[in-house]
């Protein structure tokens, strides 16, 4: 009856909710243990790699993405493949954001520029936005705000962020939406 059909959706959210532990600890394993390489890495070069990535996604949404690089960024310290990730993860966020919102197209614009001794990279996208509540939550491990997933990109990107000495945050974008920009110090000069 209705008593073990609750039972069973409970074990089930158990189990899900474990094997979301479970993925965030091996994910962040991952990067621990995963010798980063500690190198000058341009993040444009990142920014257009990664974007390769889900570009075409994108386009079947009837989404268009642009990048707006600096040139001559300073390099940053860090992990060319990590920097991706992050790139890749928020990307994707971003265009179910915006698909979520409305049934065709949107915008999703990437910018990089330096400041304060390294690199801001901004991924802002023309979906509903969030709530100043909400903005504070999205780094919560197992907020999420798609039906399937488990809402661990963020945690990750955070992880990542904050391996390489830098930071990332939320904030409304301009025009509705919202952004995501992550800082990453400069590489300095051994």
């Amino acid at each position: 009856g209705k008593e073990a059909e609750i039972a069973k959706a409970l074990n089930l959210i158990t189990e899900q909710a474990i094997r979301a532990g479970q993925i965030i600890s091996r994910v962040r394993g991952y990067i621990r243990k995963r010798i980063p390489k500690r190198e000058a890495v341009d993040m444009n070069k990142a920014v257009e790699e990664a974007v390769t990535l889900f570009r075409h996604d994108a386009l079947n949404r009837g989404i268009q993405i642009e990048t707006h690089l600096t040139p001559d960024l300073p390099p940053v310290m860090g992990d060319l493949i990590e920097f991706e990730q992050m790139i890749i993860n928020l990307g994707r966020n971003a265009i179910d954001a915006i698909t979520a919102d409305s049934e065709e197209g949107g915008k999703l614009e990437i910018f990089t520029t330096a400041g304060d001794d390294g690199v801001l990279v901004r991924i802002s996208d023309s979906g509903p936005g969030l709530t100043g509540n909400e903005i504070d939550r999205i780094w919560q491990p197992f907020m999420t705000t798609k039906e399937s997933g488990l809402g661990l990109g963020l945690a990750i990107c955070r992880s990542i962020a904050e391996a390489h000495g830098g930071r990332i945050w939320a904030e409304s974008a301009p025009d509705g939406g919202l952004s995501v920009v992550f800082f990453i110090p400069a590489a300095v000069e051994e």
